[in-house]
């Protein structure tokens, strides 16, 4: 029945993006974050439907009349760059079979990030984008949330099978990261039962990150909630729901809970710890001696592994840094933070545009919620191997849009006053045709 139900959902899907093509981001998305043909057991389960949407939408494109522009800016550049840069490492690795399926995989993610600055274009869109975003990864943040509630937190939340956030401490991630955005969502939403809706599925997704036993995760979630009362219009709201949630974490979580977080403060006699500092001290080597990298996962198998730490159980570079560092070497890594940076600037320029302007309150908080969704994934993917994540690239993404928004809206405005006063100018001028000079009062 979930395969048949997922089938006809996406045929309806499938059309409307055949007619607008836009809508064909949001089905991409949906696909690529919640990865729904993972909760089937049948037939669909092996369904192209990712590929399928690309194709609509990519064609609709060019042949719709809507002539849409690609903004190219820092971001969208080194976005293009890196896509080359790791075509090129895939080439040279040493362990095809492995790379070359990762490398598929990556690649779409980025094709989505430029179909999306093509096409996500007007407040509206964007304001569905992240909609979509929120409701793919919130699902499993609510399920997960609710399974807490009633296990009373006794077992660890995981992720859907068979994704990048199967893993307890990537589920974390994601759902950290969404936070911000489902709060953006609660500020805009103008019916206050959908608030309360987001509230509630705030709260659950927060107890998913609790549930899901993740040191990191609780890092990036404290890291997150610092940042995101910095740049809130609401401060003591904000306040006052972190120590809500803290207190109810720390007398409803059972004491496994605690002696598992307790070990952040003893982290060098830790067994997962250790075996990270190994694997970033191959990704280390291995840039040092391959200036291309290893590939994706090349740093861990075993033919480069062993010739750096031989006899030593090799893992993945559990680290968003190290992982880009030994997949791709130095000139790879440098062209990620260049992704990060240029990403960063574009909400520092929304921001400046909204300043002072209370008709972009939407934009302000949009950027904000970004902003502090970005630095959960920079702080907690410091320990995790989610370089390439989907949600990442898209919350990107979505602040890109933003700025050429606004910067498109502000570039109108002045021709429009400049209209105006040439409009105002002729009619005076009219006016003083038809009027009696003699009768002018003379000064």
């Amino acid at each position: 029945m979930r395969d048949l139900a997922l089938v006809i959902i996406c045929a309806g899907l499938f059309t409307l993006t055949a007619l607008y093509p836009f809508v064909g981001v949001y089905v991409w998305t949906w696909l690529t974050l919640m990865d729904p043909h993972r909760l089937t057991y049948g037939f669909a389960r092996g369904l192209p439907l990712n590929m399928v949407v690309a194709v609509l939408t990519i064609g609709g494109a060019a042949l719709s009349r809507e002539r849409n522009k690609l903004p190219l800016d820092g971001f969208a550049v080194s976005v293009l760059i890196f896509g080359l840069w790791i075509s090129i490492t895939t080439l040279a690795a040493p362990s095809p079979d492995f790379t070359d399926p990762l490398w598929s995989r990556n690649i779409k993610t980025l094709i989505l990030v430029f179909v999306t600055l093509w096409l996500i274009n007007s407040r509206i869109r964007i304001h569905g984008l992240v909609w979509i975003i929120a409701i793919s990864i919130a699902f499993f943040g609510v399920k997960g949330g609710g399974f807490v509630l009633l296990t009373g937190g006794s077992n660890h939340v995981l992720g859907p099978e068979g994704t990048m956030i199967e893993d307890n401490n990537c589920l974390a991630l994601a759902c950290v990261m969404v936070i911000p955005l489902l709060n953006y969502l609660r500020l805009h939403a103008e019916k206050r039962m959908i608030r309360l809706a987001i509230m509630g599925a705030m709260l659950l997704t927060i107890a998913s990150v609790l549930g899901s036993y993740s040191r990191g995760g609780l890092i990036a979630l404290a890291s997150m909630i610092f940042l995101l009362w910095l740049k809130s219009r609401a401060k003591l709201a904000i306040a006052f729901s972190a120590i809500v949630v803290a207190g109810l974490a720390i007398g409803f979580m059972p004491q496994q809970y605690m002696d598992r977080i307790s070990t952040i403060s003893d982290a060098q006699h830790d067994e997962s710890v250790r075996g990270r500092f190994d694997a970033w001290q191959v990704a280390w080597q291995v840039a040092l001696h391959r200036p291309l990298g290893a590939g994706f996962d090349g740093p861990r198998q075993p033919k480069i592994w062993n010739k750096y730490l031989p006899g030593v159980q090799n893992r993945a570079s559990h680290s968003i840094y190290f992982m880009v560092l030994g997949e791709h070497g130095f000139i790879g890594f440098g062209i990620y933070l260049w992704i990060i940076i240029s990403g960063w600037g574009n909400f520092a320029k929304s921001r400046k545009l909204c300043r002072g302007n209370p008709d972009l309150v939407w934009a302000q908080d949009l950027t904000a919620a970004l902003q502090a969704s970005i630095v959960g994934f920079l702080i907690g993917g410091a320990a995790l191997p989610m370089a390439y994540y989907d949600e990442f690239f898209l919350i990107l993404t979505v602040g890109a849009a933003t700025r050429h928004l606004l910067e498109a809206n502000l570039n109108r405005r002045p021709t429009t006053d400049r209209t105006i006063i040439r409009e105002r100018e002729s009619s005076s001028a009219e006016v003083m045709s038809t009027t009696d000079a003699s009768k002018l009062p003379i000064h």
